[in-house]
């Protein structure tokens, strides 16, 4: 299992992956990957767990990173 390097990552980094992710609101699944390139990691695949926020009789869904591991090409056999 590849090392969990999301302690590593600034903030600052994780916040544009959120841009290729569904809406929470209407994602059908519990957890989404996202590979992207992060300066000073090279590749990584992020993955996002929706999570939701109850206040009152309102419900917000929502994106919250949970695990980045570092992304590498795994060649194929011939």
């Amino acid at each position: 299992m590849p090392d969990n390097i999301m302690s590593q990552i600034p903030g600052e980094y994780l916040s544009p992956s959120r841009y290729w992710l569904p809406s929470p609101e209407t994602a059908s699944d519990a957890t989404h990957e996202v590979l992207c390139t992060l300066p000073r990691f090279g590749a990584v695949r992020i993955t996002y767990q929706r999570m939701t926020h109850r206040h009152g009789r309102m419900r917000s869904w929502f994106w919250t990173p949970v695990c980045a591991e570092l992304h590498t090409e795994s060649s194929a056999p011939d």
